[in-house]
């Protein structure tokens, strides 16, 4: 977990230096902290390695999410290919990090990012596919921005319902849509929300 973690192997976002896309510090970082929980008998887990595992957490999300808005700082697509990891282990880090609440982490940025996709859907292609694209005024008939993405599973609204449910996160009801200026995404215009 050390030798992940150690800057002078690969500094993340230390000194100034940059991972490329937010996504590959997401999946990078993801195997130290996986490792930290094998580490919890450790005489100085608690005092040492924890420390520097949560920073290292919490550095992804700070230069990941924009708040208030739960914006990506990439395509959306990659920031839920990468966060969808996170929302499933939240629940491990609660546990095994003495009930370190990782939807509150780093200002709330998990919390936050949970909800941009569903702040960015739009229905499925009614007038291409009718009865077979759902109900848009449902999350199953909707699906997240932009189209054609590369992640297009962590698309799938309903599957990402089910994730964010791990850190307490329930989407408001697509009826509430509106437009409005997603900070640091742009604005997202809205008509008949809930229609076809």
């Amino acid at each position: 977990m050390q030798c992940y973690l150690d800057p002078d192997w690969f500094s993340g976002y230390l000194h100034g230096t940059s991972p490329e896309n937010a996504n590959f510090y997401t999946d990078y970082v993801r195997v130290p902290v996986a490792l930290s929980i094998g580490l919890t008998s450790h005489p100085r887990f608690k005092s040492d390695l924890l420390p520097i595992v949560k920073g290292a957490f919490e550095m992804d999300l700070y230069h990941s999410i924009t708040l208030p808005s739960g914006a990506s700082q990439e395509a959306p697509g990659y920031m839920n290919h990468a966060f969808v990891g996170w929302y499933a282990e939240a629940p491990i880090l609660l546990k095994y990090w003495d009930g370190y609440d990782a939807s509150k982490a780093a200002g709330g940025r998990l919390e936050a990012a949970a909800g941009f996709p569903f702040q960015i859907s739009q229905p499925f292609a009614w007038h291409f596919l009718g009865k077979q694209a759902g109900d848009p005024s449902a999350w199953s008939g909707r699906w997240m921005l932009p189209t054609g993405d590369t992640h297009p599973n962590e698309s799938n609204l309903t599957m990402l319902e089910g994730l964010v449910s791990t850190i307490g996160f329930k989407p408001p009801s697509v009826d509430t849509l509106k437009s409005t200026d997603v900070e640091g995404f742009g604005f997202m215009l809205r008509d008949k929300v809930g229609s076809m």
